[in-house]
């Protein structure tokens, strides 16, 4: 196994070393390697005779992070990349976009405690992800309902629909107006005529959860149709009624995206 870690800096250092300290474990050697992400050709490759994993570290300013992702893999197939954001990189669409392109996970270094990162790096040096599985059953193209606050939430909306897409879902999110009776009738509908709900229980600028997505959770459930909770880092616990439902947490949109776009795969 070689190791290999491209743009690392001093922030980056303690991801680095467990990253190193991995390929070790694995009786592989690791090489640092600086690469200007929007280099028309990939960097020089070390000589190997096994699997390469690299850990591709972003600092701000940096652009066309997913295009880096696919010109390594086109210059080593098969390899594993793992991609270390930082600082301003922590979109969801950015997360999705590097993960459709192969790379194997992705993480914001700077938004979350290193012990998470860490273990993401762990995981990847595993050929695995570290993220929860759903126990629902909908076929692939289902139509997915996002239950959420808004507009507060847009960023986190955002990734929550890249990651329905990009797991090959559809989502919906109802982000029109209407006089109440008739949202009413609107928003139910559009449940009854979803296969599944990811609801966004993150409570933003209140103190408590958002109302009206408690009520549509409450509707679906009555249905029958199966609810994927997420809440961010920091928002109260769930209402008792349904504090036994697995509700991953997330600290940035780029998290969020990772982890559900992993959960909805493996249903499919």
């Amino acid at each position: 196994m070689v190791g290999l870690i491209i743009n690392w800096r001093p922030e980056h250092a303690l991801i680095a070393e467990a990253f190193s300290r991995g390929i070790g474990n694995h009786g592989g050697s690791c090489n640092q390697q600086e690469w200007p992400l929007n280099s028309n050709c990939a960097p020089p490759i070390p000589r190997h005779d096994g699997s390469v994993k690299i850990l591709l570290c972003t600092n701000n300013g940096d652009t066309a992070i997913d295009r880096a992702v696919d010109a390594l893999l086109k210059a080593v197939v098969g390899a594993e990349i793992t991609v270390c954001a930082h600082g301003e990189h922590d979109s969801g669409w950015l997360a999705m976009h590097c993960l459709n392109q192969g790379a194997r996970d992705f993480f914001n270094s700077s938004s979350m405690p290193r012990t998470l990162a860490i273990r993401s790096v762990e995981y990847a040096l595993k050929g695995r992800a570290p993220y929860p599985k759903f126990n629902v059953e909908i076929v692939p193209g289902s139509r997915v309902f996002v239950s959420t606050p808004y507009p507060e939430a847009e960023a986190d909306i955002s990734a929550i629909e890249e990651a329905i897409n990009f797991a090959g879902y559809t989502p919906h999110v109802s982000r029109e107006t209407h006089p109440p009776a008739e949202l009413y009738t609107k928003v139910t509908n559009e449940i009854c005529d979803s296969q599944l709900v990811v609801a966004n229980c993150t409570a933003y600028s209140r103190s408590d959860h958002n109302a009206n997505v408690f009520l549509e959770v409450g509707f679906a459930l009555a249905k029958g149709i199966p609810v994927i909770f997420f809440r961010r880092v920091g928002s109260p616990p769930l209402p008792s009624l349904v504090r036994g439902k697995m509700c991953p947490e997330y600290y940035t949109p780029a998290d969020l995206a990772v982890q559900l776009y992993y959960g909805l795969k493996r249903i499919s």
